[in-house]
């Protein structure tokens, strides 16, 4: 799993995004935005499976994160990973 930021420039995380689905070996990995721009289309567009809007309070915030590492650790099945396609 990734969890990145888009940057300061969304355009930089959008390009960090479509390298790895450009990866045929990555194309499965799930990508997670976390970002300080309410907008999530670039991140979305550019492949992300999931998208976390920052806030201020940090309680909140934290419990974002609780709950979508709950929802990709213990919920979500996966491919596992055979090392071949």
């Amino acid at each position: 799993m990734v969890i990145s930021d888009m940057g300061f420039r969304a355009e930089e995380g959008a390009d960090f995004i479509r390298s790895i689905r450009a990866n045929p070996r990555l194309k499965t990995l799930p990508i997670i935005v976390l970002s300080g721009s309410p907008n999530p289309r670039p991140a979305y567009a550019a492949g992300a499976n999931a998208f976390v809007a920052k806030t201020i309070d940090v309680d909140s915030f934290f419990e974002k994160i609780r709950v979508l590492m709950h929802f990709w650790m213990e919920v979500v099945e996966l491919p596992r990973s055979s090392g071949t396609e």
